[in-house]
């Protein structure tokens, strides 16, 4: 089954660092004009006079421990100032702090709302988001319909993590009638900006023939342009290929280093492939030991083959 990006998939929404004061600019910290804490110290002077834009990079800061302890507190504290004067991006990295419990309790409903401010300005994460809770019924009635306009806004923006979504909703007819030939050209207009999640579930499409034809050279090709952003399913996806010899030379210790990668990342169904290398010994040596200890980390990561597995020992 093709899945599609957990929520911990977003990496902090993007901020507007802009101040009026170029101290105040997180800019210089990475080009080495200034220190992190002269930045902050800019920044805090200026939000504490009430500068919108410096309010939002002081909760960044707190919220990175740039420059200052790191603190959710404080920096849900300070993107609530300015999420209050109107700044999308504070307002949808509020809904994030709410969404996630970091620095307040986590609140869907209260996520909800920020999301939907900052998407009332057509911000596109915020649009994004709103998309997300729809599609997962958090702090609103679950609706499909609706978590596609959301996703549809901000993917005519050039989202590629909501062009991804709307793929997968063809995919699973969430809300449009079940549709490969569409989620494939969802997934390649996210591939092609470099998504990951797009670029393995399009190799998925080639390897399952969904969409487009069978072709397992393509998929091996997209799961390689995932696995190098450090996608764990795709290199999954890629242990199996050499291990099966589709779409590449068949090659046990390949596929033990693709499974590698993603068990050690706590990858069920990696550490359980793992076990079963050790198990044989194809691409390692016989370790049954070592199969037990990995079949025991699948297992406990939900893998119900591997505790079936324990079970018969």
């Amino acid at each position: 089954m093709i899945i599609g990006l957990l929520i911990a998939m977003m990496a902090f929404p993007a901020f507007i660092a802009g101040c009026d004061n170029a101290a105040c600019d997180l800019s210089l910290i990475d080009s080495g004009k200034a220190g992190a804490a002269e930045v902050f110290t800019s920044c805090s002077n200026k939000a504490q006079s009430g500068d919108a834009m410096a309010q939002d990079t002081l909760g960044y800061m707190y919220f990175d421990g740039l420059g200052v302890a790191k603190s959710y507190e404080e920096s849900a504290n300070w993107y609530r100032k300015a999420a209050e004067h109107g700044i999308s991006d504070a307002q949808v990295n509020l809904g994030y702090m709410y969404y996630f419990g970091y620095g307040v309790s986590q609140d869907y409903a209260e996520a909800v709302k920020w999301y939907r401010k900052a998407s009332d300005q057509g911000d596109i994460l915020g649009q994004t988001w709103l998309g997300i809770v729809y599609e997962n019924g958090q702090g609103v009635e679950q609706n499909y319909t609706e978590a596609l306009i959301w996703y549809r806004k901000a993917a005519d923006q050039g989202n590629a993590d909501a062009q991804n979504r709307i793929g997968l909703m063809y995919q699973n007819g969430h809300g449009v009638e079940m549709d490969y030939v569409e989620a494939v050209k969802w997934y390649r207009k996210a591939a092609d900006q470099g998504n990951a999640d797009a670029q393995n579930n399009l190799g998925l499409a080639y390897a399952n023939g969904q969409g487009v034809r069978k072709d397992y050279t393509e998929s091996i090709k997209w799961w390689q342009k995932a696995a190098s952003a450090g996608h764990l399913q795709a290199h999954y996806n890629l242990g199996v290929s050499y291990c099966s010899g589709r779409g590449v030379e068949q090659n046990y210790a390949e596929a033990f280093k693709y499974y590698k990668y993603a068990a050690d990342r706590g990858d069920a169904l990696s550490q359980h492939n793992l076990g079963l290398l050790y198990s044989v010994g194809y691409g390692v040596p016989v370790d049954k030991n070592i199969a037990k200890a990995w079949f025991e980390s699948a297992c406990k990561n939900g893998d119900q083959d591997s505790c079936d597995i324990l079970k018969r020992k």
